[in-house]
């Protein structure tokens, strides 16, 4: 989800004790459960943690900061060459920011004048560290089915997957 009520879902999940195993099949699994306005229809949220995705956005972040730090040191050398300008200067490092996050621990300080500016950076670890515990890692699902229990929204999520690959093998041809 790209709305605001996933914004608040995470948020809520983020809440000491907010999130709870479940049980089951899902035992592994810890989820956070509310219930909100999604523009105009009433909708359940489950906000899913799971270990395979953030280990995967991590990677995905380590490369794109490698990838970051690249650009940033080269914008630095820019900088003390006199070589760029601010308003250039701001658009690259935007630009090289907006990969993974980036953005959200990534800390750029642009100061001084368009034909002379300044620039600083830094990562801030502890703005990463609350990014991997509030963030990543976690799905949103969107239902309105309220009724169903939490392990049943997240059941029914997973196995989705079934239906897709059918899809995909039907596609394909050969099957009846």
């Amino acid at each position: 989800l790209g709305h605001a009520a996933a914004e608040e879902a995470l948020q809520m999940a983020a809440r000491r004790g907010a999130m709870n195993p479940l049980s089951g099949k899902l035992k592994d699994v810890r989820a956070a459960r509310m219930r909100t306005a999604v523009g105009k229809l009433d909708r359940t949220l489950v906000v899913v943690e799971s270990e395979e995705l953030l280990v995967g956005q991590k990677r995905g972040i380590a490369v794109a900061l490698c990838k970051a730090k690249v650009e940033l040191r080269t914008l630095e050398r820019l900088v003390h060459a006199g070589r760029i300008s601010r308003s250039s200067l701001e658009q690259r490092a935007k630009k090289a920011l907006a990969r993974e996050h980036l953005s959200k621990f990534v800390v750029t300080t642009i100061a001084g004048n368009d034909k002379k500016p300044t620039f600083h950076w830094r990562v801030d670890g502890p703005l990463r560290h609350q990014l991997e515990k509030t963030r990543l890692g976690r799905r949103v699902l969107c239902t309105d089915q309220h009724n169903w229990s939490t392990g049943r929204i997240v059941y029914a999520f997973r196995g989705q997957w079934h239906v897709e690959e059918l899809f995909r093998r039907a596609q394909k041809g050969g099957v009846v």
